[in-house]
């Protein structure tokens, strides 16, 4: 080996040694800046298998960001209830908290504002009204809202009954889904039949009269409501609604629901940890971040990225 390769192998050398040196220290300082951080995502709904895509996608990010994420699962589905969680949560040391709030009104507006003024907070689904600093992230409500009219109103006849149907309008992506619906029925020329079922019986009495029915839930709530009441395939029934719980997937299979319209969830519960995390270490505000929803019918539940979004696999 001559004079001068031995001079460019020690240099190569040399150079490797540095980005060693560089690579180790790099890696140092990220562990340091990754420092593993709590958080702690609580949710409405009196189940958590409504969750459990959200929260698949919400442990893979805790996953892949060095991050503890504790579950919580309300009972009650009440502000009050929600509010003694959070509490309860921060006290027992989480760093932040993901919100999908059971209720978005004025009261609970102020007592989320007061605590997301202290600690991290990023809301899952609905935003509060006229509060633009909280993260949010959730699908477009309102266009949800019209592709589920444009789903309902696709096979109905001309003689049929519209009704959009729901058990509660507390949070503000009810009311957003609610716009959405009844301006895309206008825009079709069709009338809007606006039913409150509070409860099972409610629902029942309502539909004893003849005549065709399109009834259009606004939640997984009322849709699973709406399938328990109205039991097998009726004729003259056609029912429509938003929501993916593996009861309404189910429905949707055995033809008992003819479509739905609903958020990915996995990304959802995904984005909202991410934020989170990148909160809690770096400060600062995240503009809201919007995914994606889709929709499916009886024909098309089974196709690849639908399977793929619906089945989750359960751990």
């Amino acid at each position: 080996m001559t004079n001068k390769n031995k001079a460019a192998v020690a240099v190569i050398g040399g150079i490797l040694v540095v980005l060693s040196v560089l690579a180790y220290f790099y890696v140092d300082l990220a562990k340091v800046n990754r420092e593993r951080v709590n958080v702690s995502v609580v949710v409405y709904g009196s189940t958590a298998e409504r969750w459990t895509a959200f929260r698949q996608g919400a442990e893979q990010a805790a996953s892949d960001l060095d991050a503890t994420v504790n579950f919580v699962t309300m009972e009650e589905n009440d502000r009050e209830e929600q509010e003694r969680l959070m509490s309860g949560e921060l006290e027992n040391g989480a760093q932040g908290l993901a919100v999908a709030l059971a209720d978005t009104r004025a009261q609970a507006a102020e007592y989320v504002t007061a605590t997301s003024g202290a600690v991290p907070m990023v809301l899952v689904e609905s935003e509060i009204y006229g509060n633009a600093s909280l993260s949010c992230v959730a699908a477009n409500a309102y266009e949800m809202g019209k592709e589920l009219a444009r789903q309902a109103l696709e096979d109905a006849p001309e003689d049929a009954s519209i009704h959009m149907v729901w058990m509660g309008e507390n949070r503000q992506s009810q009311k957003d889904r609610m716009a959405g619906f009844k301006d895309a029925c206008r825009e079709a020329g069709r009338q809007v039949q606006e039913s409150l079922y509070p409860n099972q019986e409610a629902m029942r009495q309502v539909l004893k009269g003849d005549g065709t029915y399109v009834l259009a839930a606004i939640d997984d709530l009322t849709l699973e409501t709406a399938v328990n009441v109205i039991g097998g395939k009726q004729e003259n029934i056609s029912l429509y609604g938003i929501g993916s719980s593996a009861q309404i997937v189910y429905a949707l299979d055995q033809g008992l629901v003819k479509g739905i319209v609903f958020q990915n969830e996995f990304n959802m519960g995904y984005e909202a940890v991410d934020i989170l995390v990148q909160k809690i270490r770096k400060g600062g505000a995240e503009e809201p971040m919007e995914i994606d929803f889709h929709h499916a019918t009886g024909e098309t539940l089974h196709e690849p990225e639908h399977e793929r979004l619906l089945y989750p696999i359960i751990q």
